[in-house]
């Protein structure tokens, strides 16, 4: 039993002015399912809407029957307190139940005349109410992270984070486990991320292509709304063979069409990242992670660098895969390039958790379900531990590759573009300085703080500021250039009154010496007027060559 996450990462940018008027368009919409209240994490709103949504599809899809063992029987009956006949009755019309739900099963034990009755309830347990229980475990574990280590500066003054309607992806005739967060920046960003759980039976194999072509074979969206309610969620559009990257601009879409205001993304900007979880068999196949990472080192090396198969089974990046190394225990390790992540886990810290929380179920026939059902969900808390500050990191550096842009497109470089970027280089270091975001030391600062190194954020932040600094020697020299072209012009202009004004002077002192009697006055006015004439071209020209 292996589990494979694939996150993928986008930025949509907009007006900052327009921060609250697209926070509030969002919550309008519908299109958030789960929101914490109150300061508290067991405290998650669920929207009314999708929730009725789930109740009605729940109960037509048990309407349809449900095949167990022989000496079952099935009663079905609607819940008049949750489910009106009517709405009921015109949904059935049109109703076709497809695979997308697994079945469970409750046991109640009733005395009757001394002895013991066992009564087995089966349900139905919908793909959609599990994705709808991801986005709240989701939730609250990103609640969770962010109030055991994170400033409320970091968490509250700055962002709101939230979950939004799911995807239905099916694999391999598999329905796959996925999310979608957003989380919007007062600096005037959206960050959405979306996380993909697939599950492999026996052996995670290197993909032919780069890990990030790797297409799902069908994804489903609920229809592109500006405004979701109880009869759209029935609506949808499904695409076929798609990778992640092209799920992220589809889903860009659907929040640019709702929102409806000056919207921007670029494509070029998006990341992903992976995790791998091992739980083979219930039990733990590898003595130490080290066994366990020589079994998936390939793996992490094609995830780390989307690196094709041959190049992957090459272990010529053997040295770089162990210096991308952050993180590594007994049960985990954490690695980080300039390119990607990867979270990987082994089985053993959680098999026994799991095992606990269903061990009423061990008679069930559906244990496996539960068992696959639990591990998908703490698998993928375990990765957001690591997930949410390499998400930080990617805000981080979508901010300066944006302001190096900026520098690069600048064509009349001026003071007030400087002091612009300036300002907003100020912003950056400031919001994301690891003494702003933590309010203790500890493993999460120490590990912001590798991820900012391993992926050459750094490194780029040093970039941005060399070339703000190059921007500010182009200011330097353009005004050098006006001031010399000033000052020549001044020159000019005084060297023509001084010809002018001087031949006058000059007419006048030679009259004086020679008197008005004298013809010659005039001749030699014009020979110390033309020399003098000479004189200052040569001036002129020289101070126009040496600038």
């Amino acid at each position: 039993m292996i589990f494979k996450n694939t996150f993928g990462y986008s930025i949509i940018k907009f007006n900052p002015e327009n921060y609250y008027q697209i926070v509030q368009k969002l919550h309008d919409s519908n299109i958030i399912i789960t929101s914490t209240l109150h300061d508290d994490s067991e405290n998650i709103h669920v929207d009314k809407e999708f929730n009725e949504y789930l109740q009605y599809k729940n109960a037509l899809y048990m309407s349809e029957g449900i095949k167990t063992e022989k000496t079952s029987s099935f009663i079905f009956s609607l819940n008049p307190d949750q489910i009106s006949e009517t709405i009921f009755n015109n949904l059935k019309k049109d109703f076709i139940r497809k695979d997308d739900f697994s079945l469970s099963t409750t046991e109640e034990v009733s005395h009757v005349f001394g002895g013991n009755v066992v009564t087995k309830r089966h349900n139905i347990h919908l793909y959609e109410e599990d994705l709808l229980d991801c986005a709240i475990q989701v939730d609250k574990a990103y609640y969770d992270i962010e109030k055991m280590c994170l400033t409320s500066t970091a968490r509250y003054s700055s962002q709101e984070r939230r979950i939004l309607l799911p995807l239905r992806i099916k694999h391999n005739g598999k329905y796959l486990l996925n999310y979608v967060m957003i989380t919007i920046f007062k600096e005037g960003i959206i960050s959405l991320q979306i996380c993909v759980q697939d599950f492999i039976e026996k052996q995670l194999l290197l993909s032919e292509s780069p890990p990030r072509y790797n297409r799902f074979h069908e994804v489903t969206f609920y229809k592109n709304k500006e405004y979701y309610s109880f009869d759209d969620y029935w609506e949808e559009e499904t695409f076929e063979n798609i990778n992640i990257d092209y799920i992220l601009a589809e889903y860009k879409k659907r929040i640019i069409n709702l929102i409806n205001l000056d919207l921007y993304s670029n494509d070029d900007f998006d990341s992903v990242s992976w995790g791998i979880g091992d739980f083979s068999s219930f039990k733990n196949p590898y003595k130490d992670i080290s066994a366990f990472y020589t079994r998936y080192k390939s793996n992490i090396g094609q995830y780390l660098f989307n690196s094709d198969k041959q190049l992957a089974e090459n272990n010529e990046r053997a040295e770089e895969i162990q210096s991308s190394r952050i993180r590594n225990d007994k049960d985990l390790s954490f690695y980080c390039s300039s390119y990607s992540s990867v979270f990987t886990l082994r089985s053993e810290r959680m098999k026994n958790l799991i095992e606990m929380n269903i061990e009423e179920l061990k008679t069930s026939p559906y244990y496996k379900d539960e068992y696959k059902r639990n591990a998908a969900i703490h698998f993928l808390v375990a990765n957001l531990n690591f997930v949410k500050f390499y998400e930080m990191s990617f805000v981080k550096k979508y901010f300066l590759k944006d302001l190096l842009n900026q520098i690069s497109e600048s064509k009349n470089r001026t003071t007030d573009d400087y002091n612009r970027m300036i300002k907003q280089l100020n912003t950056i270091k400031f919001n994301y300085d690891k003494d702003v975001i933590f309010f203790t030391d500890g493993s999460p600062k120490t590990l912001y703080e590798l991820i900012l190194e391993k992926s050459n954020i750094n490194d780029l932040e040093d970039k941005v500021v060399n070339f703000l600094n190059l921007f500010k020697d182009d200011i330097q020299i353009i005004k050098d250039k006006k001031k010399d072209a000033n000052e020549l012009l001044l020159l000019s202009i005084s060297s023509i009154l001084t010809i002018v004004l001087g031949f006058t002077g000059l007419l006048t002192i030679f009259k004086t010496i020679l008197g008005k009697e004298n013809p010659n006055y005039i001749l030699y006015s014009i020979v110390v007027w033309g020399v003098l004439i000479i004189i200052i071209i040569i001036l002129n020209i020289r101070r126009w060559v040496l600038k």
